[in-house]
C-alpha cells in the first residue's frame, strides 16, 4: 500500500516543526497529512558498577509536571545515536560509560510525530561533571532496581510527597533491558 506525496509545507518551523504533506491515498483519493516533524532521540539506561539506575529528575512543562526518568535527549542533525548518547549522558548526569549497548528503537507517537527513540544502555561509568544547558535544571539520582520497580512500575511515585512522574519512554526502555540481560544472562560481559 503506497501514499504518494504530492506537496509538502513547513507550517510551523521553531523548536519543532509541523509540516503537512497532501497525500494521494491508495484510492486516488487526495488528503491533507499534519504531523510534527521532529529530531530523533535517545535514551540511556546507565548502571552503576553498584548496580543503580542513573536518572534524572526534571521539571517538563508540556506536561506540568517533575518527571523521573532515564537520561533523554535530542540527537542533533548529522550526529549518529550513539553519539548523542555519549552526549547526553555526560550533559545531564556527568557519567561517562566505558560501555554502550544499543537495545532497540520505537516510534512514540508514529500517527502525529516522525521522532524515532534510540535506547542505549551504558556501564563502565565514571563520574565527571554535569554540562547543563542554561535552560536545563536536572537533578541526579539513583535506583537500585528494586527501588525502581517499587517507584515506577507499581506507580508509588506521589507528588504530593515530592516524588515525580515517570514518562513511559523510562519504562519501555527497562524492559528492553530486561530482556537484553535475560538475553546476556550467562555472558559476563556487560
Amino acid at each position: 500500500m503506497t501514499y504518494e506525496v504530492i506537496d509538502s509545507e513547513n507550517v510551523f518551523n521553531s523548536f519543532i516543526k509541523v509540516k503537512r504533506d497532501k497525500l494521494k491515498l491508495p484510492n486516488g483519493n487526495l488528503m491533507d497529512y499534519y504531523y510534527v516533524d521532529h529530531q530523533d532521540a535517545v535514551i540511556i539506561i546507565a548502571k552503576t558498577d553498584s548496580n543503580k539506575f542513573v536518572m534524572v529528575k526534571q521539571y517538563r512543562h508540556s506536561n506540568k509536571k517533575t518527571t523521573l526518568e532515564f537520561p533523554v535527549g535530542l540527537i542533533d542533525e548529522g550526529e549518529k545515536p550513539i553519539v548523542a548518547a555519549k552526549r547526553e549522558l555526560e550533559e545531564e548526569t556527568g557519567y561517562v560509560a566505558d560501555r554502550f549497548a544499543f537495545l532497540g528503537d520505537y516510534f512514540p507517537q508514529s500517527g502525529s510525530d516522525s521522532m524515532r527513540v534510540h535506547i542505549y544502555l551504558a556501564t563502565g561509568l565514571s563520574k565527571k561533571e554535569q554540562k547543563l544547558d542554561p535552560e536545563e535544571f536536572i537533578e541526579v539520582v539513583e535506583f537500585s532496581e528494586s527501588q525502581f520497580r517499587t517507584k515506577i512500575l507499581e506507580r508509588s511515585l506521589k507528588e504530593d510527597d515530592g516524588d515525580a512522574l515517570c514518562c513511559m519512554g523510562t519504562i519501555l526502555a527497562y524492559y528492553l533491558y530486561k530482556d537484553f540481560i535475560y538475553a546476556l544472562k550467562d555472558d559476563e560481559s556487560f
